[in-house]
């Protein structure tokens, strides 16, 4: 039999392996793996010897659930490992979008009201160490507060945030194929009303008088290039909704094959790039690099 011996794993397994006594159920050894992993945390012991939560519950019910047929030695350790969650990456994403804050829980009162609630009463989090909630524009109370259920990628995060906190509009993407016909030549024009004025004569202060005229201009494209596939950033859909009149935007997603077409058509030399496509005849303005400011 095989032993994994990293520090993280039980000392006392080893000792019933070659004691001769009778090796506890796989289940049984793992709450007590949990047991012995959970307190070398120390963020983690605080938290359950201070206030009652223990954050990684989820991870014991889901180990019970994969090695419920296993041996021991079977097991991977160690069982709990610290989240990979970009929250410093996520926040700076929605920088300029949204207000962002971080609540420790040794600030119980308000962890604590802010906490989804087992039946008893006692809080608890759904993905360990963290819970996200958001409230939209104008809710200052817990009635119109949204919690996130989500998989904490950062993606799937700020997707969230834009998407069904601030109602941002996504932005699709585009082959070569469909980019002429369903974008390029597709977009309406927005109307500009115009006022024709001059002074009057005969008084110190004049007034201006004037008629309305109306021209109609085509819209801006945005277009920009991505080499992941990635959806656009909380920052970009903003700046598409707040433009939506003047500018229509979208994605590519970059290819070599597909280089040179891009080079020729609008003189991006590779990806990432935002391009700005103002009409017909007119240079194209080219980034290269990300935008996120």
């Amino acid at each position: 039999m095989v032993l994994n011996r990293n520090s993280t794993c039980l000392p006392s397994l080893a000792l019933w392996l070659n004691s001769g006594v009778e090796v506890p159920s796989t289940i049984d050894f793992i709450k007590a793996q949990y047991a012995f992993e959970l307190p070398t945390n120390q963020i983690w012991k605080r938290d359950y010897d201070l206030f009652s939560i223990d954050e990684q519950f989820h991870v014991i019910e889901k180990a019970k659930e994969q090695y419920v047929r296993r041996i021991i030695s079977e097991i991977s350790f160690p069982l709990l490992e610290t989240i990979s969650f970009g929250v410093a990456n996520s926040v700076t994403l929605l920088d300029g979008v949204a207000d962002t804050g971080v609540i420790d829980l040794a600030d119980v009162q308000l962890a604590t009201y802010l906490a989804e609630k087992r039946p008893g009463g006692l809080p608890y989090f759904r993905h360990g160490k963290y819970s996200l909630v958001a409230f939209p524009p104008g809710c200052r109370g817990l009635r119109c507060m949204s919690r996130y259920e989500g998989g904490l990628s950062m993606d799937s995060v700020t997707d969230w945030v834009a998407t069904s906190i601030l109602s941002l509009p996504r932005i699709r993407y585009y082959s070569k194929e469909s980019m002429a016909q369903n974008f390029l030549l597709k977009s309406k024009p927005h109307k500009v009303q115009l006022l024709t004025a001059f002074p009057t004569t005969g008084h110190h202060n004049a007034i201006i008088k004037g008629h309305n005229h109306v021209l109609y201009l085509g819209k801006v494209k945005v277009i920009l290039f991505s080499q992941t596939g990635e959806r656009a950033t909380p920052f970009i859909r903003q700046a598409a909704k707040n433009y939506s009149a003047y500018a229509a935007f979208a994605f590519v997603l970059w290819q070599e094959g597909e280089s040179s077409l891009w080079w020729n058509m609008l003189g991006v030399e590779s990806a990432p790039a935002i391009v700005f496509l103002k009409e017909t005849g007119v240079k194209p303005v080219v980034h290269h690099g990300y935008v996120n400011s």
